[in-house]
């Protein structure tokens, strides 16, 4: 077809080589859709000389109009599930997945046969009259998915927009990024070619899209622009992951300065130009900058080294506070592969490049080339003609001195004996074996505690990330904790050397020698004091992570790293224990002999030192080669790694050394536990979502979730209707309005009013519809009512007295699921909200340590209780300094308000915090200002179907306490304190005084505070243990009513549209009380059960739109109430 085409439009182009300009490129791609000879056509796309054609611009404005209409067909399906019929191909033998034959049935449904039309978009790019709607077109058709990318790469669609990327043109650079873009999401291997045709000068400049006066860019858009940066940023990532050459030269191309700039902005001093950094430096577009710095690092230490020198770290740690908890995400990934790994030295890699290596990588940027250049010098000791390999060696050892890089140290090179003519024995010996030449490789080899800097550096970046342990995102702590494992990796010995002394080793010395069973595993060789006080912090934070992390998932990886660590320092505890106790049995037979030589001793220049694992030479006493191979058969991994080394010389015959082999450890960090990270991964495949029909499907009623959301919202209304008119069916019973808080006039309710409101009253008599039996709980703690599921009967939420959730169909007394909340032995759920209650419907819990769980999945999309047990979807501490010794305590006491998703926690601490719970960040933290516990809280902040919210602000909160104090704060201040605005002064004098915000009346502990909003007044509600209970209006110091409940009181619910509230009370009764204090009701026994008395009740909960009362015990037992007639409803 294409050649016909061609004949078609009669295209002279010119010819010559596709190639010019690639010189020192990198390996060629294996990719199958791109090759050295470019056709013609392709460059020809990017010259400017003018083309000699015939083209009938007709036919191609017509063949794109048909692509066109194609397309609009083919957006109307399903993406997700959109297949676009294409040749078979396959990445390597396995076929590619949206090409396989799955188990869906109706896969037909959703594949297309190819659009006729596409492999006439490679002709029509060559059309500069048509080459921006070609590319428009052709990204459009890119968007419909993977099979829509693998179509058009076997098109051969590739070198045409290799090529187009040459062109000096900026009209359609933009559209070109998003091609690329799919491109590489789909099939990253294609970043060899986008090194070798040296496009990346093009993505680095594109990360300034919009934010610089660049011509062809003035007439994007502000949302268009952000997200060509974020598309930029993320080619940028894919190009350089794990492919060496395309670091390098990215390091050339100064990637790195580029996004620091970009970051570095977003720290500006300056209020407004920190505002407006982060209004165009999107959370995505930083997300991909923290991921590309990561990629460009990972693996690769003289990367690494540029990027220290360069401060990326100072960046990337003020990222760890940024607001997204994907970008706080990244930043613990670049963190992570900034801090590296210790180099082992390789054979093949030992000897460092000769200079015509080096000159055949022009890439290399100079700081790095000249770390790779041969000094000039000679080794000391070595007298005479130095050879070319000595000379590299030594060129390597400076070359790494000057860049920062500690390779660990394979094994013991101290205290060689020296030869009589004074020149090294080693030396001789290497250059006569190749095997001694890879010794002195190792010599010359340091380690990674010997560079201090640079140690210091990674002690600084693990504290900080240690840190993230208390952030409310599970994913952040799971990349900090997978950060902090490629430190523990890295300075393995001593993380042993710490986990030894929590295992019974001595807490003070460092020496093996000793009177313990168990001796103490020493420190390695150039640890200071400053720093082993940092891994002794470090180590304590992971252990304590192992420990109290309430998210599966990060507690498990933690625990695997805490398990590899202490495997090993027990097996180095094993060994050291055997090795002491073989040498002192020796040490008993030979004494005499020993006594008798006096040149025993080792040599002076060894006295006192230390090997790379900070074993004392001069403490040790001959052993024999066979009695380390005994001992290395020791221990669950010894034959394979982590073996004793001997340091025997090379001349075993030499007498005078038979007593004296010297010994040391060596750990082989082969097989240590090290974990990949997978955010890179895990967000490049959601990158493919990206600007796609995440919203659009939303919108359309067609697809599930349009139709999902459509019934949400049906029904979401429905309820606040049917709550509507519940509210104005018993208004009748709302308090007037006073024109005093101590003035009430009864006498202005007229005849025919007090009438009505009497009948409203009986109406308040409930009834027992159901009992529950939740078996296997001793008592009931929580009760919470969904608002909206299910339509008719409520789904209700039971929370036992310990780590028991179950989900109930109110209606058939049917407990749906049931769930452990997996908070610690020993502690119970003193809280529980529904999060998200209009959409999702997540479920949050609360425990008395403090921790705070969301689970998703309980309930169906079709107005059905879910079967399946939940999932996990976060997890926090909300309050991390909770107190839990205490025999009478709140525990974690949480609102949730959905209006800003701000979640309000204190309880058992002297602290309250406000959690943001988008953001998963604590925004503000404040001193309760009470020796007490705090007991209950609540925002004075409500919602009505008819005037939306209203009240004091939902920044506003309400908290009681254990010593019968009410407490109102402002989370928006730092200290708490309420401010508003005095009505006497005018709005320009913004004159403020400070309102009412302490109320002592209340005696003992309060059980509950509600915000109500009656006959259009703003009152809080609130009840102790004595059986007072008091109404408060906030403007005034004192409340304006009180009801005596006349006795104790356990629990209090107030319903959000009827006036009355219900009691409960630990001598087995509830009141069913109005607001004018008239006991309307007294309920003492089951009606299912007759004659059964109540339990003593534990906790009450009213639907918030329905004449529903739920009521726990101390008791398996919970009963659901309702009005007696349906007709009061109306």
């Amino acid at each position: 077809m294409n050649d016909g085409l061609l004949r078609k439009s009669s295209i002279v182009v010119p010819t010559g080589d596709a190639n010019d300009g690639s010189n020192g490129s990198p390996p060629k791609s294996q990719n199958t859709k791109s090759s050295d000879s470019v056709p013609p056509a392709a460059a020809a796309a990017t010259t400017t000389t003018p083309i000699t054609s015939n083209v009938m611009a007709p036919f191609f404005a017509e063949q794109l109009t048909a692509f066109e209409i194609w397309l609009e067909y083919a957006s109307q399906k399903t993406r997700n599930k959109l297949v676009i019929k294409s040749p078979p191909s396959s990445v390597g033998d396995t076929p590619l997945p949206f090409l396989q034959n799955g188990g869906d049935a109706n896969r037909a449904s959703h594949e297309l046969d190819p659009p006729q039309q596409l492999p006439i978009v490679l002709q029509v790019l060559l059309s500069q009259a048509h080459r921006v709607r070609a590319l428009c077109l052709l990204k459009r058709f890119l968007d419909l998915g993977f099979s829509a990318v693998n179509l058009a790469l076997s098109v051969g669609i590739f070198p045409y927009v290799l090529k187009l990327l040459q062109s000096p043109i900026d009209e359609y650079k933009h559209v070109l990024v998003g091609i690329w873009a799919k491109v590489l999401a789909f099939d990253p291997s294609t970043q060899v070619d986008v090194v070798k045709d040296r496009a990346l000068p093009h993505f680095i400049r594109h990360l300034r899209c919009g934010l610089d006066s660049v011509d062809g860019q003035s007439h994007m858009s502000a949302e268009v622009a952000s997200e060509q940066r974020t598309l930029a940023a993320f080619i940028l990532s894919i190009t350089c992951s794990g492919y060496s050459v395309g670091q390098t030269e990215c390091i050339n191309e100064k990637l790195h300065l580029a996004c620091g700039a970009l970051l570095q902005s977003l720290e500006s001093p300056d209020d407004s130009e920190r505002k407006e950094a982060e209004k165009n430096i999107s959370g995505q577009f930083r997300m991909w900058l923290c991921i590309c710095l990561g990629n460009l690092a990972k693996d690769n230490s003289l990367v690494q080294s540029e990027l220290w020198k360069a401060g990326i770290h100072f960046r990337l740690l003020s990222r760890l506070n940024d607001d997204i908890p994907e970008v706080r995400a990244a930043s613990c990934y670049a963190l992570a592969c900034l801090i590296g790994s210790a180099v082992k030295p390789d054979s093949n890699s030992d000897v460092a490049p000769a200079p015509s290596m080096v000159q055949q990588q022009p890439n290399l940027p100079q700081s790095l080339a000249t770390s790779l250049q041969p000094l000039p010098g000679s080794i000391p000791g070595v007298a005479g003609g130095t050879t070319m390999l000595m000379a590299n060696l030594q060129s390597q050892k400076q070359g790494l001195q000057q860049t920062g890089l500690q390779p660990q140290l394979g094994g013991s090179v101290s205290g060689m004996p020296s030869t009589g003519s004074g020149q090294s024995l080693m030396f001789g010996n290497m250059l006569s074996s190749s095997s001694s030449t890879q010794q002195i490789q190792r010599q010359e080899t340091k380690t990674v505690y010997e560079d201090g800097q640079r140690m210091d550096l990674d002690l600084t970046l693990a504290i900080k990330l240690a840190e993230t342990f208390k952030d409310a995102s599970p994913m952040v702590r799971f990349e900090a904790a997978l950060a902090l494992n490629r430190l523990v990796g890295k300075y393995i010995a001593a993380f042993v050397s710490f986990a030894g002394k929590g295992l019974g080793g001595q807490p003070q010395g460092r020496s093996v020698l000793g009177d313990s069973s168990m001796p103490s595993i020493p420190f390695p060789n150039g640890v200071s004091h400053e720093a082993e006080k940092k891994f002794a912090h470090v180590w304590s934070q992971i252990f304590k992570l192992n420990r109290n992390d309430p998210h599966p998932t990060v507690r498990s990886m933690v625990n695997s790293i805490v398990i590899a660590v202490n495997e090993r320092a027990m097996m180095q505890k094993t060994r050291l224990r055997q090795m002491r106790s073989g040498s002192r049995r020796r040490s008993m037979v030979s004494t005499e002999d020993s006594i008798a030589e006096d040149d025993n001793e080792p040599p002076s220049s060894l006295a006192g030192r230390r090997t790379a694992t900070g074993l004392s030479l001069s403490s040790y006493n001959a052993t024999s080669q066979g009695s380390f191979n005994r001992s290395s058969s020791l221990g669950n991994r010894a034959s394979s790694g982590n073996a004793f080394m001997i340091g025997t010389p090379p001349t075993a015959e030499n007498p005078s050394s038979k007593m004296n082999t010297l010994f040391s450890l060596s750990f082989d960090d082969d097989d240590y536990f090290f974990p990949e990270s997978k955010f890179f991964t895990w967000k490049k495949v959601e990158f493919g979502e990206f600007g796609a029909d995440g919203e659009t499907t939303e919108l359309d009623p067609l697809s599930d979730m349009g139709a999902i959301n459509k019934y949400r919202r049906s029904r979401n209304y429905q309820a606040q209707q049917r709550g509507q008119l519940l509210k104005n069916s018993f208004a009748v019973l709302a308090q007037k309005s006073l024109r005093s808080p101590y003035d009430y006039d009864e006498g202005d309710a007229a005849a025919g009013i007090e009438k009505e409101t009497d009948i409203k009253k009986q109406a308040l008599q409930l009834q027992q519809l159901s009992l529950l039996k939740n078996s296997g709980a001793r008592s009931t703690s929580l009760l919470r009512f969904h608002p909206y599921e299910p339509a008719l009967v409520p789904a209700l939420v039971v929370c036992g007295s310990s780590d028991n959730v179950s989900i109930w169909n109110a209606e058939t007394a049917e407990r749906c699921t049931s769930f452990s909340n997996t908070n610690p032995k020993g502690t119970r759920m003193t809280a529980v909200q529904w999060v998200n209650e209009a959409s999702s419907s997540l479920l949050l819990t609360g425990s008395n340590d403090g921790s705070v769980r969301i689970f998703d999945g309980l309930l169906e999309a079709n107005d059905e209780i879910s079967r399946e047990k939940p999932s996990l979807v976060s997890s926090f501490f909300a309050a991390p300094d909770i107190v839990t010794d205490k025999r009478y305590s709140s525990g974690l006491v949480l609102d949730y308000q959905q209006f800003g998703g701000k979640l309000t926690a204190g309880g058992n601490t002297k602290y309250i915090r406000s959690w943001d719970i988008d953001r998963e960040k604590c925004v503000n933290t404040f001193e309760s200002k009470s020796d007490a516990c705090l007991t209950t809280l609540t925002v004075a902040w409500d919602y009505s179907f008819d005037s939306g919210y209203s009240g004091l602000g939902p920044d506003i909160i309400v908290c009681g306490y254990g010593n019968g104090s009410l407490r109102v704060f402002d989370t928006r201040s730092v200290r708490g304190d309420v401010m508003y605005l005095s009505g006497g002064l005018s709005r320009s004098n913004f004159a403020r005084r400070r309102k009412y915000s302490e109320f002592d009346e209340h005696t003992s502990w309060i059980v509950d505070v509600s915000f109500t909003t009656y006959g259009g007044r703003h009152e809080v509600v609130s009840g102790c243990v004595a059986g007072s209970i008091k109404f408060w209006d906030l403007r005034y110091s004192s409340s304006v009513r009180t009801i005596d409940h006349k006795m104790q009181m356990t629990a209090l619910a107030a319903h959000h549209n009827v006036p009355f509230f219900a009691t409960g009370s630990p001598n087995q009764f509830i009141k069913i009380m109005s607001h004018d204090g008239s006991t309307q009701q007294a309920i003492r026994f089951h009606d299912r059960l007759p004659g059964q008395r109540i339990g003593p009740v534990s906790c009450l909960c009213f639907h918030p739109q329905m004449p529903f009362l739920a009521a726990g015990f101390a008791d398996e037992n919970i009963s659901l109430f309702g009005w007696r007639s349906a007709s009061t409803n109306n």
